[in-house]
């Protein structure tokens, strides 16, 4: 068919997530580290027209709704060439202790952390990480990941192809 499998749209939003908090300095394995995991408890994606192959595609991520032992995500995938709106979604993160296993208030590093991925609106054009990276037709994709840094207030992005 020529278009991106429609599991594939959760592992963008991954990829996006990744490189967001990689971005303001609080990649995954940092927050390991510091004794949390933040597994996924609930994803929604709303498909707006496939993505086909060879297209690129940026993935705009915003985290919000931080409360208590959990917090959200949120995704906008359009593609790059014309900014049209490909699928948006979230995905709400538990907080969990690494040792004990249960969930936990997010600690106030992890807050400040968020707090850094808001955006004041939802438009891709304003997005605080956007994250170029491929999409895939039937065959399994080849994940490039390019982060560029942009100036202050701005963010990285990820780029995903369909080949």
């Amino acid at each position: 068919m020529g278009v991106a499998y429609y599991a594939n749209y959760l592992a963008f939003f991954e990829s996006g997530r990744v490189e967001a908090m990689r971005g303001i300095g609080a990649d995954y394995a940092c927050v390991v580290r510091r004794g949390v995991h933040l597994p996924v408890v609930e994803a929604q994606v709303r498909y707006r027209q496939a993505a086909q192959f060879d297209d690129l595609l940026l993935v705009h991520t915003r985290a919000d709704d931080v409360r208590g032992a959990r917090f959200t995500f949120r995704y906008e995938i359009v593609r790059e060439r014309d900014g049209a709106p490909i699928a948006s979604g979230y995905t709400v993160h538990a907080c969990i202790d690494a040792g004990s296993m249960r969930a936990v208030r997010l600690p106030d590093w992890l807050r400040t952390d968020l707090a850094r991925l808001a955006w004041t609106t939802l438009a891709p054009s304003s997005p605080l990480s956007s994250v170029p990276l491929p999409a895939e037709s039937r065959q399994r994709a080849r994940t490039s990941r390019r982060v560029a840094v942009a100036a202050a207030g701005s963010t990285p992005s990820t780029r995903f192809s369909c080949s």
